[in-house]
């Protein structure tokens, strides 16, 4: 019965800006999208029914930006579902290894109603779902296989929106004795936290940041998106390709000194410059900014910093790549060298700023 009222209240809801003359069929997997990825994620009855109502008030609204009242609490009431919706479809995804093309497309590029989107924008985006859009051996991620990476402990989260990393969160509970130390293996080692950690923070604020403008909404619709879809598809060869555009300028724009010791060779100090090639990571929005999340993984000064884009992008790549390396090699600067001692003698950016600013 939830399921009949599910695909009659996902039906029912069209309006005259939903319809689009002589628009190709879309597949059929791809028909009334919403009801099936809610009936996967399997959240409550009461859940399903509220954030279809809102999403029907969304569909209708004149004005869709976050700067109107009315669309800003119906934004927020939506966000705070969709999110727990795509913990929970990612996890039964990756258990049931499913290939489902719809789920890809709601996991990758935040699809999810097929009515937000003209037709010829949903089969675009259901033949571009079958490309690897990340590259492990590059450190490009999408965000599905970045938080595949969370949940097998192969990477350590990402910081919050406070700087504080994962640890660093436990830490401070244990100050507020919510935890104890006998609870520090079990926190550590627990998928569902991990995994919840990254959603609550890089994807949920990282997806609002690289929108870049006042239309933010997380499910993928027409009004964000101003080119084609495969021409604003943001892959792993773009990255490399717009990072070497960088490197070809300053080489060093990812190295880091390190010390470096090899006694039985009678080599007791020796200051080693390495390249370090940050981690970036795709997130599912039409957008206009990239970010850069964090300079470092961790405290040790060898790790690669973050970098998060959207997967689709309305900007010039190479302009925003600048702009994230330029903020990275500035906090970089100020992490290896710290403002105490950014005196003048020291060459360090921060240190050259310091001097030229005195």
């Amino acid at each position: 019965l939830f399921m009949n009222y599910l695909f009659k209240k996902s039906s029912s809801s069209l309006c005259a800006n939903d319809i689009w003359d002589d628009a190709p069929p879309i597949p059929d997997e791809l028909k009334n999208s919403t009801s099936k990825i809610i009936s996967y994620a399997n959240i409550s009855n009461d859940q399903a029914r509220l954030f279809l109502n809102n999403l029907e008030a969304f569909r209708r609204l004149k004005d869709r930006s976050i700067y109107d009242p009315q669309a800003r609490k119906l934004i927020e009431s939506i966000s705070k579902t969709f999110f727990e919706i795509y913990s929970a479809v990612l996890k039964r995804v990756i258990n049931e290894n499913n290939n489902s093309r719809l789920l890809h497309m709601f996991l990758r590029y935040s699809y999810m109603d097929e009515k937000l989107l003209k037709p010829e924008q949903v089969i675009a985006l259901y033949e571009l779902v079958e490309q690897e859009h990340g590259n492990e051996q590059c450190s490009v991620f999408d965000i599905t296989g970045w938080l595949k990476q969370i949940l097998a402990r192969k990477k350590d989260p990402s910081i919050n929106q406070f700087g504080q990393d994962y640890y660093e969160v436990f830490r401070e509970m244990k100050k507020r004795g919510q935890v104890h130390d006998r609870d520090k293996a079990a926190y550590e080692a627990d998928p569902n936290r991990r995994l919840q950690h990254e959603v609550d923070n890089l994807l949920q604020l990282g997806q609002r940041l690289c929108c870049g403008h006042g239309g933010y909404f997380p499910i993928l619709h027409s009004e964000q998106i101003n080119k084609d879809m495969a021409q604003a598809l943001i892959d792993s060869q773009r990255i490399m390709d717009s990072l070497q555009n960088i490197l070809m300028v300053d080489f060093s724009a990812f190295h880091r000194e390190i010390v470096y010791s090899l006694p039985e060779k009678g080599i007791k100090r020796e200051l080693l410059m390495i390249p370090v090639m940050p981690e970036i990571i795709l997130l599912p929005t039409f957008g206009t900014r990239g970010v850069m999340w964090q300079e470092l993984t961790g405290r040790v000064r060898t790790t690669p910093g973050r970098f998060v884009f959207p997967i689709f992008c309305g900007e010039n790549l190479d302009k925003l790549m600048v702009e994230v390396v330029a903020r990275f090699r500035w906090e970089l600067s100020r992490t290896m060298v710290g403002y105490a001692r950014a005196e003048t003698y020291q060459n360090s950016l921060t240190g050259d700023y310091s001097s030229y600013i005195q």
